[in-house]
């Protein structure tokens, strides 16, 4: 019986050397911490969003858009047409929208709007929700029911974001100007750092709309300046540091760094001559430090005497409207009409499984200390090209072409890394910055790159446009949705990276559950109103450390809704990926799931899940209303302290090979046997 014994032994070793519950838990609180500080910290890493994401709505021409939708008829059944002359109209009314859009305008057959920011104001919002509720009407005088399927999914994403615009839009005193990083400023210099010189038509367009900006800051300005009149106002904290961003802006001079970004984007246009990139750098620094700083100035003293003149609580929800608004703006980031409640409770379960997950990771792998690095890959390109390489499971995409580099120094702040859409008649304008400094060892980069480039947002984004996008549909940007995938294949690929399977799970294990806790926390405090302790009881209940309550808070009073996106969009992803494996078993082919989750492009979860599960009944299964997301997934250690698979399946799989090895030994004992009895006959 030694091989049986060997065989018991060797499964009861697996199942039972263990690390302890609580020294589990002492490595997950401190790991977890580091990570939301982290995640926190680098947050900015989706800016770069196109021009009709409501993060940027506010660089468009408020009484501009939809302008077109009072013109077409009632009756007029062609949808298509009207989708295509709502984004026409809107292209020709709003300059940075249209740069951002498109790289050819003429080739497009679209007049150039009137180079300007536009304008920001009570009147401009009220504008807007009128002219938006103008346009939904005329949206639904189709019957989207008689509409093919790209059809039908063009006119559900358009209505949800007109619908959306409509709600934050009702809610002007609630839109902040000068908040760090999601503020309205922030988005107008990013945009000016991030402007795509492709033609001289384009580099003097810049000029005239980078002298319009110290306008457009005025307006910005005045508008806070009205807004603190009825006690509508950043907390002390977070205006403190729009003060000392504006003061660090100012004090850079000839460094600043829209100078800096600019000299160094016109040295790479070999169409210009030494002598005209010479002349365009003086005229920018000229602007820049004799009308754009003088602005910042004047705004950085009138936010300093609104210091203090918030009347309503320290959260969003505690605005008089502050939950309507906080509701819409969650809906949007979200990708999703569920309500707060539903989304905090949805995110609280799938976060009580992942920690369980996590926790069955470090207890079944004692041994394990801290992850392992990756080796092999040095540079930028050598990991972009190992991710290309490492793409089965996914569709095959088109071979574009993209710019992969590092940021300048002046503009790297805490951004980790973002990606630039291509234009919409220019797949191959692809451009992913990284920040050096951020990202400081090869497993962040390695992660980071799967988010930005391949699978994550260069890939979903231009697989999609490939298919043959309408204008508008290349335009809107549905947050939770392409942060979540963005999120959801990081940790695929982390799986697939030359780490070893443990450390790979550990670093996934991280991101995914702190993403997810700090979207939570956020829903928490700025929609439901937790204090303080009332957090800290939720980080006790899920058996984290009570302490996270208070850092938590303080984050998310000061950056509300910025990383709602990034956690629930995963959270949503992994947890469809869970039902469907759930529901196909071994029928489940990773291809023909991803297949479904891109065909028909960014979207709200609720149609995401609706072409999911018509997928799974297509094969003549159910998709279950909920599963464990990590029902078939565990690691443990080998007893040479390397690691393999450990699943159910090997448990069975082990099962049988001892009940087969009983079989055998005792075929043979009866064999033996019948031999003896044989040769005694004989005898």
């Amino acid at each position: 019986m030694h091989l049986i014994d060997k065989l018991k032994d060797r499964i009861a070793a697996l199942r039972h050397r263990r690390r302890s519950r609580e020294e589990a838990d002492a490595i997950i609180n401190k790991s977890i911490g580091a990570a939301m500080m982290a995640q926190q910290k680098r947050s900015r890493r989706g800016r770069g969003t196109r021009s009709l994401a409501i993060a940027l709505s506010v660089l468009m021409s408020a009484s501009a858009f939809m302008a077109s939708a009072l013109t077409v008829s009632a009756d007029d059944t062609d949808f298509e047409a009207f989708m295509e002359s709502e984004w026409k109209s809107y292209m020709e009314d709003d300059y940075p929208a249209m740069h951002s859009s498109v790289k050819d305008y003429h080739a497009l057959g679209l007049t150039k709007p009137k180079v300007t920011f536009g304008d920001i104001g009570y009147a401009e919002f009220e504008k807007e929700v009128k002219e938006s509720q103008a346009s939904l009407a005329k949206l639904r005088s189709f019957d989207p029911d008689s509409l093919d399927d790209k059809a039908r999914h063009d006119y559900l994403v358009f209505e949800e974001y007109l619908e959306c615009l409509i709600g934050m839009y009702s809610h002007p005193d609630l839109q902040e100007m000068f908040r760090p990083v999601t503020g309205k400023l922030t988005s107008v210099k990013e945009f000016c750092e991030d402007f795509a010189f492709y033609t001289k038509e384009d580099v003097e367009d810049y000029l005239v709309l980078l002298a319009d900006l110290p306008r457009y800051i005025d307006q910005m300005t005045e508008f806070t300046t009205q807004q603190a009149a009825k006690g509508y106002f950043m907390d002390d904290l977070s205006a403190q540091d729009a003060i000392d961003e504006m003061e660090d802006f100012v004090d850079a001079g000839e460094e600043n760094e829209l100078i800096v970004v600019f000299e160094n984007s016109v040295d790479e246009l070999s169409w210009l001559s030494d002598s005209e990139k010479a002349d365009y750098k003086a005229k920018v620094r000229q602007i820049v430090l004799d009308k754009v700083i003088p602005a910042y100035t004047k705004a950085q003293k009138a936010l300093t005497g609104l210091i203090g003149s918030r009347k309503y609580g320290n959260a969003v929800c505690d605005y008089p409207d502050g939950t309507e608004y906080y509701t819409c703006i969650a809906r949007y980031y979200c990708s999703s009409n569920d309500t707060l409640e539903e989304k905090f409770d949805f995110l609280s379960d799938c976060i009580r499984e992942a920690l369980d997950h996590y926790r069955k990771l470090l207890q079944d792998n004692p041994s394990f200390d801290e992850p392992g690095t990756i080796e092999g890959l040095d540079s930028l390109d050598d990991v972009i090209d190992y991710l290309r390489d490492h793409m089965e499971g996914f569709p095959k995409g088109p071979n574009v072409r993209y710019k992969l580099a590092y940021l300048d120094e002046s503009v790297a702040e805490e951004a980790m890394a973002y990606y630039v859409p291509a234009p919409v008649d220019d797949i191959n304008e692809n451009i992913i910055h990284v920040n050096g400094d951020a990202v400081d060892d090869i497993n962040t980069l390695y992660f980071t790159l799967a988010h930005e480039g391949f699978p994550g947002h260069l890939y979903q984004l231009t697989w999609y446009q490939d298919t043959g996008i309408s204008g508008m549909r290349h335009d809107i940007a549905i947050m939770g949705y392409e942060e979540g995938w963005a999120n959801y294949v990081e940790r695929i690929m982390l799986k697939r990276s030359p780490l070893d399977e443990v450390s790979a799970e550990f670093i996934a294990c991280d991101e995914f559950i702190s993403y997810m806790l700090n979207a939570a926390s956020d829903i928490a405090v700025n929609g439901l109103g937790y204090n303080e302790k009332e957090l800290g009881d939720w980080f006790a209940g899920l058996g984290l450390d009570r302490e996270f309550g208070s850092e938590m808070y303080e984050y998310m009073i000061q950056n509300p809704y910025m990383l709602l996106p990034y956690g629930y969009g995963e959270a949503r992803f992994w947890e469809l990926d869970g039902r469907t494996r759930n529901a196909l078993a071994e029928d489940f082919d990773e291809e023909e799931y991803h297949l479904q989750l891109l065909t028909n492009g960014q979207r709200q979860f609720e149609l995401v899940e609706q072409d999911v599960r018509a997928y799974v009944e297509s094969k003549g299964k159910t998709l279950p209303d909920d599963t464990d997301m990590f029902a078939d997934e565990a690691f443990t250690e080998s007893a040479g302290g390397s690691t393999v698979l450990f699943s159910n399946r090997l448990l069975i799989a082990a099962g049988i090979l001892i009940l087969a090895a009983a079989v055998i030994l005792l075929a043979r004992r009866r064999k033996k046997h019948a031999e003896t009895i044989k040769d005694e006959d004989s005898e």
